[in-house]
């Protein structure tokens, strides 16, 4: 069953960090790449132990087994076109939180800054390439 305490609460931080840089490998709050982003607010909520970091694709074997048909708040959006590549958390069934824009070049804040490269609120069908929908608060 969800608990939509830890639901509020992850989402809280996650808006807290809108607007922080996008960091490649990033996990932390100096800058964040998609994976890390959702690995911290999933260990603010005891969903994940402390230094726990998992890939994109990581997360997606973890919580596959948690699929969901419609978004709803808190769950994990898989994307990708022939591997998951992006993850999301979303805030209701129509916008999510990302880290995102960067990739494997985004290492300093001048690259976030030239990319647009930041932790930032988007509608989720902005992209065409969702994979997956996983609750992992279920």
């Amino acid at each position: 069953m969800t608990n939509p305490w830890r639901v509020w609460k992850a989402l809280k931080l996650a808006e807290h960090y809108i607007g922080i840089r996008y960091k490649w490998a990033g996990k932390t709050p100096a800058g964040f790449d998609c994976s890390g982003l959702v690995c911290e607010l999933l260990q603010s909520v005891g969903l994940l132990p402390d230094k726990t970091t998992l890939s994109s694709r990581g997360l997606y074997a973890k919580y596959k087994d948690r699929t969901v048909d419609t978004p709803h708040a808190g769950c994990l959006l898989f994307y990708g076109r022939s591997k998951i590549t992006h993850v999301a958390i979303a805030l209701d069934n129509e916008l999510m939180i990302e880290a995102g824009g960067g990739d494997s070049r985004t290492k300093q804040l001048v690259d976030a800054i030239l990319r647009r490269a930041f932790v930032r609120r988007r509608r989720i069908n902005r992209r065409s390439d969702l994979v997956a929908v996983c609750d992992p608060f279920q």
